[in-house]
């Protein structure tokens, strides 16, 4: 996660880069077990949310808000997973996996197991290209909540 963080725009083993947001950078995943799944990675080195001080994890959380938003919006799931875990990659990061009828785990988790799907080039980058599309409506609109309460 480090590595990712410090050099964000080298596609990296885990994904393709979607942006650099306040505190964190979001990665599409290259194993698409599930349309969309994500990685919202913490820009500062710490192993729990809780270790932030608050104005860091206020950002955190926000960027999750905000990229939870748009892969909602480009992908149309049925419902998202957010898990932060951190049990094998001791750096704050969070799984977003967006959910559908159809995702072979209807009713429970996705296991981290899952045989992984590869996408062409061309759908990667018509991923990328669409959650930074919502991406930037997300972001409008949460600047838009947090001005009007």
């Amino acid at each position: 996660m480090c590595v990712i963080v410090a050099a964000p725009h080298e596609v990296a083993a885990e994904g393709y880069l979607v942006a650099e947001l306040t505190s964190s950078v979001l990665l599409l995943g290259r194993n698409q077990a599930v349309s969309g799944y994500c990685m919202l990675i913490s820009t500062r080195h710490v192993t729990e949310l809780h270790h932030l001080p608050p104005p860091a994890a206020g950002a955190f959380v926000n960027d999750l808000l905000v990229a939870a938003a748009a892969v909602e919006t480009a992908f149309t799931p049925a419902k998202l997973n957010l898990e932060i875990q951190g049990n094998q990659v001791p750096h704050l990061h969070c799984h977003i996996k967006p959910r559908y009828p159809h995702d072979g785990a209807p009713g429970r988790r996705i296991p981290h197991d899952t045989p992984g799907r590869e996408l062409t080039e061309q759908a990667y980058v018509n991923a990328v290209d669409a959650l930074r599309r919502a991406l930037r409506s997300a972001q409008r609109q949460q600047s838009e909540r947090i001005a009007f309460g």
